[in-house]
């Protein structure tokens, strides 16, 4: 078991969260940037989650996405258990970016993708009406649109 202490971290607040993934595929390609160079899927897999303080309301993740670059892990995303989340990848692949779709630029930077199932039965799925929307903003700038209201 990997323990990441510190990671650009997108959760999925709610099952589908299309908004987030949308936000965790474009969000560090502006200026010419590669936010990362390769992704991988990690299907039913137990992402146990620790807060501080303890009444934060977030509960267990089974699925990941983990955005490499360079072989280093950059970004986390972990995704609720009944996600459908190829769906919500295809939905984040085929906004618009720039004066494409993110997936036409996905191409041409050769970022790959590959998926491993950990075939693992969730270890707490108690869901939260109330789970807070959190994400980690390492950037002034994407503080600053995430207080505005522009995750993406």
């Amino acid at each position: 078991m990997n323990i990441i202490r510190t990671i650009d971290l997108w959760t999925e607040q709610r099952d589908n969260h299309y908004e987030c993934f949308n936000g965790a595929f474009v969000d560090g390609f502006e200026n010419n940037q590669i936010a990362f160079d390769k992704y991988k899927i990690v299907k039913n897999c137990n992402c146990i989650i620790t807060v501080k303080p303890e009444d934060i309301n977030i509960r267990n993740k089974h699925n990941t996405i983990i955005f490499y670059k360079n072989d280093i892990p950059v970004r986390l995303m972990v995704i609720n258990s009944n996600t459908n989340i190829d769906k919500c990848i295809d939905i984040a692949l085929n906004q618009y970016f720039e004066d494409s779709i993110l997936k036409d630029l996905y191409q041409k930077l050769n970022i790959k993708s590959s998926i491993i199932d950990m075939n693992e039965e969730p270890i707490n799925d108690n869901v939260i009406d109330d789970e807070i929307d959190t994400g980690s903003c390492d950037r002034w700038n994407l503080l600053y649109n995430m207080l505005q209201g522009l995750y993406t």
